[in-house]
Order: C-alpha cells, then structure tokens, then sequence
C-alpha cells in the first residue's frame, strides 16, 4: 500500500515532498551532470538556493530621521527580551524605522475616519468641524 500526499488537484505528488531535499537534489544532478549517464533532469522545479537575496523592499519606504522625529515617532528599535510580547506589523515598523508602523489610512463619504480620530487629530479636520 502506498499512501502519498495529494497536491491540490488531487494527484499523488511525484518526487520527493520536501523543499530543502528537492533543491538539493537539482543542485547535485547539476554539479554530477557530466559524470553520470541519462541523468534525468527535474523539470517544473523553481530551486529557491539558486537566487541570492535583495534588500528590495517591495514598495515599503523608510520613513526619514528628520520627519520621524518632527511627527514625534519613536525609531524602530528591536525588542530583545522575549518575554514581552512583539508589535503587531513587526516587519514593517522595522523596514519604516519606527517603533509603530505607518500604514495609509484612506477615508471617504462611506467611510470617514471614526469621531475621537477627528477630535485628537486636528490635521485631519482643519476647520474645526
């Protein structure tokens, strides 16, 4: 008996299910290419070792020192106890460089931002409405 795991279309996997042993696996029949006869190549597999990692961030864009500071955020600065809980959007805080991250906020007529928004920020509503 064999038992398999199925991928989502509901087909036995072919080859082997992990990740780390599948590209090791290419990166060996690769090196070996020329010493052994009717190697059969895998086909279909992007081998993730093969890519060398960027510091593309992917739209997210630091926030300047002098603007951080004159909106009175605090820098991004790692938590190293483990005790304490870590902040939600870690990743993201840490790639703006504040402690808290800054995600856009878009209101409408449908909408709009919630009342103690308007009233303790007083840059969303300048006419004290």
């Amino acid at each position: 008996m064999k038992v398999r795991i199925k991928n989502s279309t509901g087909q036995s996997y072919k080859g082997h299910t992990s990740i780390w042993i599948t590209n090791r696996l290419q990166e060996l029949r690769v090196y070996l290419e020329e010493v052994l006869i009717n190697v059969i190549p895998i086909t279909g597999w992007v081998n993730g070792n093969l890519y060398v990692a960027t510091n593309e961030t992917l739209g997210i864009l630091p926030i300047p020192g002098d603007v951080r500071d004159s909106s009175g955020m605090a820098p991004f600065v790692d938590i190293a106890d483990s005790t304490e809980k870590l902040p939600k959007h870690k990743f993201l805080a840490e790639m703006q460089g504040t402690q808290i991250p800054c995600r856009n906020a878009r209101y409408t007529k449908s909408h709009p931002p919630s009342p103690h928004i308007i009233r303790e920020r007083a840059f969303l509503n300048p006419d004290g409405e």
